[in-house]
């Protein structure tokens, strides 16, 4: 009897886990086109994104090809966010390492109006540890 009640806390805890993993991903999907100016602009960075991460074999490929190397640099966490700047919010990824904190656009954003040249915004923080 003793292992059946084990085995049933362990099944309820595993659904517990499971249903604030699914909660934050909902909050995330609902929040994301909410954040971006236009929800089909936040839908084709997410595709956009995700084509790149599966064509370069992963995130850690996605980091270091946007990114110079640094020896000894492991990527922990990516995630899907914003950059505010002046000109409103900026869809990207936040990618943080064992040596930096990173941040990229995931579209070209021209550097001023009338200028022709775009280029992603691109924000890196290296981390005295």
């Amino acid at each position: 009897m003793a292992n059946m009640v084990e085995a049933l806390s362990q099944c309820c805890k595993r659904v517990e886990v499971a249903t604030i993993r699914a909660e934050a991903m909902a909050d995330n999907v609902w929040n994301h086109p909410r954040m971006c100016p236009s929800f089909t602009e936040a839908v084709k960075a997410r595709l956009n994104t995700g084509t790149k991460v599966l064509t370069a074999g992963g995130q850690e490929k996605v980091f270091q090809q946007t990114f110079e190397r640094i020896t000894g640099e492991k990527l922990l966490h990516s995630y899907a966010c914003y950059l505010s700047t002046s000109h409103g919010p900026v869809i990207g990824m936040l990618y943080i390492s064992n040596v930096r904190i990173a941040f990229c656009s995931d579209f070209s954003h021209y550097l001023s109006p009338g200028h022709p040249t775009s280029m992603h915004y691109k924000v890196d923080f290296l981390l005295d540890i």
